[in-house]
């Protein structure tokens, strides 16, 4: 039986006998001990939905993994999740590999898509990737293989955050991107990453802006500092979920960054390329921004049941809410 074969609630005991050297235990050669394996299945399995652009068929996610999600990210074109089990799927355009995840890899607990990249991150706190490496967004550094909380992937680089608070950066680094600042080096919570720009939440609520200034990305607003609780960076904007509502700058031809006021007061935030999502505490979906692939307009069955949305080049997703959110 595999773990992948497993369905529902419940606990799972298994015995197996293992023989071998246990030097550290005391135990003479082949001498037989008896495990028990106890594996506890979840039963706050997500429901996922989609709308926006399928050309490369990003926003499609085969059964069971559209039953089972846990974890979801969409990038230009191409969309990764990770399953209840630890196991990633990945949609979309594959001329890059970014939908062609290494074989062998061990339980993942999230996943991130970057322009043409994807990142995974095990729940030993190691870094994978996979996918475009003209800029080097997949050559994962030493300092990443080990003590990681977050992973972020930007259009061409990559950032990862410590289990001590510290950013690290790599890939594309044209803009300095990929260099974190010494104000991103300790008490560092979240991360995000666009197209030529990279962001750090602390603990303090303030955040650290870094990368290319193109429309203003890393300039940030007036008595912003002090107050953020979340963070999402599109291509070329920012939205930011603060003590007194959402606030966005940047790129604006589309209007991205003009929040409507029913998503002033989000309990959740996300920016794709040119548009912009957010989830009010009804458990409504509002979008806003460009719209030519419907990107702005929510699935129906997101509607008042939403936990979390993500949003992807062209493309959305919608986590919906489990009897255990309510």
């Amino acid at each position: 039986m595999n773990i992948s074969d497993i369905t529902g609630s419940g606990v799972l005991s298994l015995r197996a006998q293992v023989t071998g050297q246990y030097g550290s235990l005391a135990m003479p050669m082949h001498q037989p001990l008896a495990l028990t394996l106890t594996i506890c299945v979840p039963n706050t399995l997500r429901p996922l939905v989609s709308w926006g652009c399928d050309v490369f068929g990003q926003a499609t996610f085969p059964s069971p993994t559209l039953d089972r999600v846990v974890s979801v990210s969409g990038g230009r074109n191409h969309s990764v999740a990770v399953d209840v089990y630890g196991a990633v799927a990945a949609v979309g355009e594959t001329a890059d590999g970014q939908t062609s995840p290494p074989s062998g890899l061990p339980l993942i607990k999230d996943v991130v898509a970057g322009g043409h990249h994807s990142l995974a991150l095990s729940h030993s706190g190691i870094v994978f990737g996979w996918g475009r490496n003209t800029s080097g967004q997949i050559d994962i550094p030493r300092a990443a293989k080990n003590r990681i909380a977050k992973v972020a992937a930007g259009f061409a680089h990559s950032l990862a955050l410590t289990t001590a608070g510290e950013v690290i950066g790599w890939g594309d680094n044209v803009y300095g991107q990929a260099t974190p600042p010494p104000e991103a080096q300790s008490g560092v919570i979240d991360i995000a990453a666009g197209y030529g720009f990279s962001l750090a939440l602390k603990s303090d609520k303030t955040l650290v802006a870094w990368g290319s200034n193109q429309f203003g990305v890393t300039t940030l607003p007036s008595g912003l500092n002090g107050t953020v609780e979340q963070i999402s960076a599109g291509n070329l904007h920012v939205l930011a979920r603060t003590t007194s509502g959402v606030v966005a700058w940047g790129y604006n031809n589309y209007g991205q960054t003009d929040i409507p006021s029913a998503a002033l007061s989000a309990v959740d935030i996300s920016a794709g390329d040119y548009f912009s999502l957010a989830v009010v505490n009804t458990g409504s979906v509002v979008a806003w921004g460009r719209s030519n692939f419907s990107q702005t307009v929510p699935a129906p069955a997101s509607a008042l049941s939403t936990h979390h949305v993500v949003a992807g080049g062209a493309h959305a997703f919608a986590l919906l809410r489990v009897e255990s959110d309510e």
